[in-house]
């Protein structure tokens, strides 16, 4: 029988999995280029904001956003437009290419949650989910 591993090293080789998985079936959708790092700007990027929120809100430096942000841009992810109550902010909006890609990653989250469900059953994943749910939720900061 083989030794159970720490609950630590299972989530972090699951997110580490997830995020690869994901990121090669965006590409093999047509969405080339994104990483797990870039979920940070989409996950709050929607309805606009500058770099310097988007950082706050994601907790990371202002610098390191400002370099996601870009590589998004280029890629036409996200475009940069003057804020309209303060000219001297710029403000990231998705482009209709980078909703898209928010739209197909949905879809690969779900499609990866019914891979897992077939692979432990459906209540047994959804346990889990409740757990770690009320585990992340009692243990906030």
């Amino acid at each position: 029988m083989s030794e159970i591993r720490s609950i630590f090293e299972v989530v972090d080789a699951l997110a580490v999995r997830v995020n690869a998985v994901v990121s090669e079936r965006l590409t093999e959708r047509g969405f080339p280029g994104i990483r797990a790092a870039h979920g940070k700007v989409f996950e709050h990027v929607r309805g606009g904001a500058s770099v310097s929120d988007l950082a706050t809100r994601s907790g990371v430096a202002k610098q390191s956003m400002a370099e996601l942000v870009s590589g998004l841009e280029k890629a036409g992810y996200v475009a940069r437009e003057r804020s309209p109550d303060d000219a001297r902010v710029w403000m990231v909006r998705l482009t209709p290419r980078g909703a898209a890609a928010m739209a197909v990653a949905s879809m690969i989250g779900e499609e990866i949650r019914a891979e897992w469900a077939r692979a432990v059953g459906k209540q047994p994943l959804l346990d889990l989910e409740r757990g770690l749910d009320a585990l992340q939720t009692r243990w906030k900061h």
